[in-house]
């Protein structure tokens, strides 16, 4: 997850800005069978400036460190460096066994678990820490009080690894907010008791004579699922180790062509995902409050709740990705795509293996509530099981696909979207249902003719149920590198599109040769490779 809304803002869209590189994550759980287990684990990738805890401060100075130590809830904390000075561009991620115990997404000793994910820009998010809680206790964690401790890229850039941090028993912390007490509430014990709180500082665990005992006392006992504890860790074990590694990314090229004539109907921004199929956009028949972030796209054409569920969602935890792609020129100063108009971004796949599959999510303009995306999860799949690109995927959007999101009446003089008719809307509470299976559907398209848009564009050309209104090019940009506009052809689009993004750095479509930068040789690359693609 990226703190900030990561925005591609033409037909060469480009990202957030960032070196062509990922970086994998392994984390281990080392203790023997029989050990304490580690709750999913917070990674952040920061500037260097976010500091998770310091020894001897109270654990109240530091905001969700506390939910963390106490109960392995990463949220709170993910929060925090949001809203820090290193939330600008910092990139973070909650890591989780796909395993884990009785179903608990947690480190079970022995086992490991990993995460692909897109560095950002090297040269600002330079430094990686990391939290978890140690399981079963009262309060203990793992973290690195040192905010650079871990220096990822020198200051060009460049990796600085491989990467490995071993984390002994001596590295535990103790929150200092719950007594330590194996029959007082402990996390993950089946032991049971209540928690009682203490005002203590951070400290070091093993620097007081009774933290061994207190681990021995968990030998014999339960997690709560079902496991028995019998060997606790000492202060010179290793408990678990971070192994940090630079990985080349696979990029997909994303271009989305809004297919209506002249005088037809508009898409907003279009939200588009990678995933490993565990996020639902909707269903049709149920209700959109079932689908978090749902209907602020299909009422208004808003991204960003549908763009904070996928994070919260096990797509989310699983390194899905994702963007929102709007249209530089748009209709007057909007970024929707225009009718006639298309946009190409590169898509990083983070891990292919996992991220198997893609979706999206645009609202129809102007409309009360009508939208398309695609309701399985799994319905376009660009990676095979070994994380091996399918060949290009065209995704042909009909009319007969648009849905009606049943949150707010179909009415053109009342207050839809993206239209100058005005009116005030009148909500209604109906399950999605598919466009064009109710009479009066086409009469209330036909009702936008001759109407104008908020931006002085007149409407002629209403949709049915044939028509094609979108059609999304999923491609490997690999194959045609010099493709920048997606259209299977280097032409005038694509020196174009390098001579707008000229100077970019990052993943961009502009960047043709994939060397992190749109310059000359992009130029050079496009009039050399002129023609269609093979």
């Amino acid at each position: 997850m990226n703190c900030r809304a990561l925005m591609a803002t033409a037909a060469i869209a480009a990202l957030a800005p960032s070196a062509v590189a990922e970086i994998t994550v392994t984390i281990e759980n080392t203790n023997p069978e029989g050990g304490f287990f580690l709750t999913p684990v917070w990674i952040g990738i920061h500037d260097g400036t976010f500091d998770t805890n310091d020894a001897g401060v109270p654990a109240a100075m530091f905001p969700g460190l506390t939910e963390i130590a106490e109960g392995g809830d990463t949220a709170p904390l993910s929060g925090a460096l949001c809203s820090a000075g290193a939330g600008g561009s910092a990139l973070q991620s909650t890591v989780i066994a796909p395993l884990g115990a009785g179903g608990a997404p947690v480190l079970d000793p022995g086992e490991s678990t990993s995460f692909t994910i897109d560095e950002g820009d090297p040269t600002i998010n330079r430094y990686f820490s990391f939290a978890s809680m140690v399981i079963p206790s009262n309060d203990l964690f793992v973290a690195n009080g040192d905010p650079m401790g871990h220096m990822l890229f020198d200051e060009s850039g460049v990796f600085t690894g491989p990467i490995v941090i071993e984390i002994v028993g001596a590295a535990v912390n103790d929150n200092g907010t719950e007594v330590n007490d194996a029959d007082g509430g402990a996390a993950f014990s089946a032991n049971g008791g209540m928690g009682v709180g203490e005002s203590g500082v951070i400290r070091a665990f093993f620097t007081d004579p009774n933290d061994g005992p207190y681990l021995d006392s968990f030998i014999g006992s339960m997690t709560a699922n079902g496991l028995t504890i019998t060997t606790p860790f000492t202060a010179g074990d290793v408990i678990a180790r971070i192994m940090i590694e630079q990985v080349d990314p696979t990029p997909v090229r994303v271009r989305i062509e809004n297919t209506a004539s002249k005088g037809g109907f508009f898409l907003t921004p279009f939200w588009v995902g990678l995933h490993n199929a565990g996020f639902d956009s909707y269903d049709g028949g149920a209700m959109a409050a079932m689908f978090p972030g749902l209907t602020e796209i299909a009422e208004g054409g808003d991204t960003g709740p549908l763009s904070g569920s996928f994070c919260a969602s096990d797509a989310g935890f699983q390194a899905g990705l994702q963007r929102t792609l709007v249209a530089v020129t748009g209709s007057g100063d909007a970024p929707v795509l225009n009718p006639g108009e298309s946009t190409t971004v590169l898509l990083d796949s983070g891990d292919p293996a996992l991220n198997r599959y893609f979706s999206y999510a645009s609202m129809v303009i102007p409309s009360n509530d009508l939208f398309v995306a695609n309701a399985d999860p799994m319905a376009h799949a660009i990676f095979d099981a070994n994380g091996l690109f399918n060949g290009t995927t065209t995704i042909e959007v009909l009319g007969g696909a648009v849905n009606d999101n049943g949150t707010e009446v179909n009415d053109a003089f009342g207050g839809a979207a993206f239209s100058a008719n005005g009116g005030v809307d009148a909500d209604e509470s109906l399950p999605i249902r598919g466009f064009f299976t109710e009479e009066g559907d086409a009469e209330y398209l036909e009702s936008f003719v001759g109407t104008q848009t908020v931006t002085g564009f007149t409407l002629t050309t209403p949709f049915d149920g044939d028509d094609l209104v979108a059609r999304i090019t999923v491609s490997d940009p690999v194959a045609c590198p010099d493709d920048a506009d997606g259209n299977h052809n280097v032409g005038v689009g694509d020196l174009i599109a390098v001579i707008v993004a000229f100077g970019q750095t990052g993943p961009s479509a502009a960047d043709l040769n994939l060397d992190g930068v749109v310059d000359v040789m992009d130029l050079l690359s496009v009039i050399e490779n002129w023609g269609p693609c093979v």
